[in-house]
């Protein structure tokens, strides 16, 4: 599903499930909804929407129970893969001020993936410049 500009979305294709059930719940209540932001931060899930519904309504309440639901299935499923069982270990994860929300393996194969270019004369330079 292709969402709208100015934003469309800023996370994994692994939460993609999780956007689209929303995004659908959501049309079904009103289907004037505007979707103004979704996307990944400090490690989890964040759905940004307006809609012209009374925020003081019944269905203003449920939209937003939605949401949170979904924030919340996002929170144990990897950004990455979707894995989302309890032996998949998906948790916040934090990597030089980098946090995510992904599974071991993929946390395991992304930290190896941006820390492959360090040499041991850029990880000397690295330690200099981070331990001020």
């Amino acid at each position: 599903m292709n969402y709208p500009e100015p934003y469309g979305t800023e996370c994994h294709e692994g939460w993609k499930s999780i956007i689209d059930d929303t995004h659908n719940k959501l049309v079904y209540i009103d289907p004037n909804y505007t979707i103004l932001q979704i996307k990944e931060k400090f490690g989890g899930l964040r759905y940004y929407f307006s809609t012209l519904l009374d925020y003081e309504g019944v269905e203003r309440d449920i939209m937003d129970d939605i949401v949170r639901a979904a924030e919340l299935k996002a929170s144990y499923t990897c950004e990455l893969c979707g894995a989302n069982n309890p032996s998949d270990k998906v948790e916040i994860r934090s990597h030089n001020y980098w946090y995510f929300g992904y599974c071991e393996a993929c946390a395991n194969k992304t930290i190896k993936e941006r820390t492959s270019w360090r040499t041991k004369e850029t990880e000397e330079e690295y330690r200099m410049l981070t331990e001020w």
